[in-house]
């Protein structure tokens, strides 16, 4: 442009006012403020967002995959029912399992712990708790050996497997064993979130493709939650390193994919997502420091928000990009034509930049 301009005009000013106007502060300019501007507008909603990376990729994201105790569902389920084996009186099995579970992060766990204390008021410390992820936690109580969990890992730690016909239907139950010797299941219910049918079909109507749900729990349960939320599909049964395995083809599939959870089993299919969203009230700090953003709100409805957020800050930083290039440029060949003297060519810069400020201030 320069040299075109000296050729039209043969003035060397002209190549000084091609210079002063061709400038890259829009560019320079727009995304930043368009994503502080995004952040804050995130913040004004509970929603903490740990970088602009982050803001964008949940902006362009066409799939989302959710967790299902304490993400679709209220995560405080309560002690439904507790059926002993052997004789043993349900409030000892009580006692001694929510002593175990008392220190466990897991929802579960912090439920059976709160039953129990209701029933006994003061619950045993345990001691050499070990808990596995995703399986279940053993621990010495009173001098018993104490494990709690699924079928398999009560089977696994104490060698003796539960009968086939003491295995209840509720998908969410505990089995505890003492010193070894199968003593008992407690059930569980829980309740879908209100107002997650409605996430879902706002999730849709800002583009998302795809919708589904990630839980350990049985197929049974999982397909009632998310039938009743209306998602596309369902993973159930799945450890924390299958929900990592079923990220990461939704990856390849599509690019770019939201995971929302809240426990502990969630974190690594967190950071292995594209967006990992926690649900920073209530759910456990590994997975709020896995995720890269966290709703400090207990309300999964801002999912949407955030995604709404995202979408609307790119949507303003390319406005800024485009408008502020295409006036430069305009510029820039008004200058070659000998058009704008230098200090005029300065000037209507500088109007551009704020041009480009103040509508990437509009992301907020």
């Amino acid at each position: 442009m320069c040299a075109l301009g000296w050729l039209i005009t043969g003035d060397p000013h002209t190549i000084l006012s091609v210079l002063v106007v061709a400038t890259p502060c829009p560019l320079i300019l727009a995304v930043p403020v368009a994503i502080v501007s995004g952040i804050n507008r995130a913040a004004s909603f509970g929603i903490i967002v740990k970088g602009g990376t982050a803001l964008e990729q949940i902006g362009r994201a066409q799939a989302i995959v959710f967790d299902k105790t304490g993400t679709l569902t209220y995560g405080k389920p309560s002690v439904d029912q507790i059926i002993a084996f052997n004789g043993r009186p349900p409030v000892e099995i009580m006692r001694l399992a929510g002593g175990a579970e008392q220190l466990s992060g897991h929802v579960l766990a912090q439920s059976l712990a709160q039953a129990a204390l209701k029933q006994n008021r003061v619950l045993p410390m345990p001691t050499h708790i070990h808990e596995v992820a995703g399986y279940g936690l053993e621990a010495q109580v009173e001098g018993h050996h104490i494990v709690v969990g699924s079928p398999k890992f009560v089977a696994d730690t104490t060698g003796q497997a539960i009968a086939p016909e003491r295995l209840t239907k509720n998908e969410l139950s505990a089995y505890i064993a003492i010193d070894c010797k199968p003593a008992g299941v407690v059930s569980f219910t829980d309740q879908l979130r209100t107002g997650v049918p409605e996430l879902v079909k706002r999730l849709r109507g800002l583009g998302f493709q795809y919708t589904g749900m990630l839980t350990g729990d049985r197929a049974t349960h999982a397909r009632q939650v998310a039938r009743a939320a209306q998602l596309d599909s369902f993973e159930a049964a799945l450890l924390p390193e299958g929900k990592v395995e079923a990220v990461k083809k939704l990856k390849q599939k599509y690019g770019s994919i939201v995971m929302v959870g809240d426990g502990i089993n969630d974190a690594p299919a967190l950071a292995t997502a594209t967006v990992g969203i926690a649900m920073g009230a209530h759910g456990t700090g590994i997975s709020a420091e896995a995720a890269d953003i966290v709703l400090m709100v207990d309300d999964v409805s801002r999912v949407a928000d955030a995604v709404e957020t995202g979408q609307r800050m790119l949507r303003v930083a390319k406005q800024s990009i485009y408008v502020g290039l295409g006036l430069s440029l305009g510029l820039m060949v008004l200058a070659a034509f000998g058009v704008i003297p230098p200090a005029v060519g300065a000037l209507l810069q500088e109007a551009i930049d704020v041009v480009v400020i103040v509508n990437g201030l509009r992301a907020r």
